[in-house]
């Protein structure tokens, strides 16, 4: 039996949290995201694939994402929230813009 390709989203919110001396990354688009290290660089590196792979596993279609953004970038928009709080930014489809911001 195939399953029938469904339309892969075209952005996926991504929530950055540190517990602890861990880096944590989730998404309440994708079930099963959860990506932490305690090196911050490496877990981000990480995201890209995990979201490609699980929108695949979800929808059966191929679909590079990519963030519009560094690593440089990104840490620092995260600073403000090293004590604790929750960072909501979104990884797009590679025509789109990716944008970081304090939730």
């Amino acid at each position: 039996m195939t399953r029938a390709t469904v339309c892969p989203p075209e952005t996926v919110q991504v929530l950055y949290k540190r517990a602890g001396q861990t880096h944590v990354f989730t998404s309440p688009d994708l079930n099963g995201l959860h990506i932490g290290n305690s090196d911050l660089e490496a877990a981000f590196k990480l995201i890209v694939d995990a979201i490609s792979a699980l929108v695949e596993a979800d929808t059966g279609a191929t679909t590079a994402y990519k963030f519009d953004m560094s690593f440089e970038e990104f840490e620092t928009s995260i600073r403000p929230s090293q004590d604790g709080g929750v960072v909501d930014f979104n990884l797009l489809a590679p025509s789109l813009t990716a944008t970081a911001h304090a939730a």
